[in-house]
């Protein structure tokens, strides 16, 4: 191997570990990965990084209807599409948030 990825710098959830109720503390996460990455070709180390990286792209993709629905609950959004838009849209908008989570999970 020519690369070794050692660890992970993560952030605390916010409300998480911080003693103000607001942003958590910093944390190392040990990862241990070694891996054929040079300086010259990158691609192996980003590969071996993917599964710590996958749950950004899954809250990348997730994020716009999750804020949605917390607008829609909050009455800061309205629905202004055509009516076929809204039969699909605003019953997801309403489902209980178990359900609604389950659902987005797919995404």
């Amino acid at each position: 191997a020519s690369a070794s990825v050692i660890s992970s710098l993560m952030r605390e959830r916010p409300g998480g570990q911080g003693e103000d109720g607001g942003a958590g503390g910093w944390s190392v996460v040990a990862y241990g990965q070694t891996c054929d990455g040079t300086v010259r070709d990158y691609r192996p180390i980003e590969a071996a990084i993917a599964p710590v990286q996958a749950k950004y792209a899954n809250w990348r993709r997730r994020a716009p209807l999750v804020e949605l629905t917390w607008l829609w609950n909050h009455t800061r959004a309205f629905p202004r599409a055509s009516a076929e838009r809204q039969n699909v849209v605003l019953p997801l908008l309403d489902l209980n948030p178990e359900l609604f989570m389950h659902v987005v999970s797919f995404l």
